[in-house]
């Protein structure tokens, strides 16, 4: 994993973690929930999220919380570690590829502290972070149409929706 330098773990985060790799052998990357929290540190709101499904996060948003995410060195290295090309969207895309060769598995548990505040890089320079998020879904999707993307955007939004509703991600 990695901890950006204004977002935090929460108590024993690092020890469930290492108890889920140690009783789940077969999986390679977990991630598990997160609170967004401001400059000082007050909870702002819950990040609460579903399971991994590619189709969501190709059409709708890297919904994965980067501080509640780890792997096993082995994924890491097969997928070549992290492209830093990328400035803002590098997680995106190590998610992404890591998806292609293992399956991606959520735990309902909070692990993280994440900041949200408008200086934070993806806020400060979001045109920049929205560019390398379509360059990464690119790769994917290729050069399908502006409206069959906009139109499995809407169906990936209900899809999230629907389903963060279903399992009470929505609620505290």
């Amino acid at each position: 994993c990695w901890l950006n330098s204004d977002d935090l773990f929460e108590p024993g985060a690092l020890v469930e973690v290492g108890h889920f790799f140690s009783t789940h052998p077969e999986l390679s990357v977990v991630y598990g929930d997160a609170l967004w929290i401001d400059r000082s540190g007050k909870v702002v709101r819950p990040k609460k999220e579903h399971g991994f499904n590619r189709f969501i996060w190709t059409y709708d948003h890297n919904f994965i919380p980067q501080p509640s995410t780890f792997w096993r060195k082995s994924v890491y290295d097969q997928v070549g570690g992290l492209d830093t090309s990328y400035q803002l969207a590098f997680d995106a895309d190590f998610w992404i590829r890591l998806a292609d060769i293992t399956p991606l598995h959520h735990v309902p548990r909070i692990w993280s502290r994440m900041r949200l505040y408008p200086e934070q890089r993806n806020q400060k320079f979001r045109a920049l972070s929205d560019h390398e998020d379509l360059c990464i879904r690119r790769t994917y999707i290729g050069n399908e149409s502006f409206a069959s993307r906009k139109c499995k955007k809407v169906i990936a939004k209900s899809m999230r929706v629907a389903w963060k509703v279903a399992t009470g991600c929505y609620w505290c």
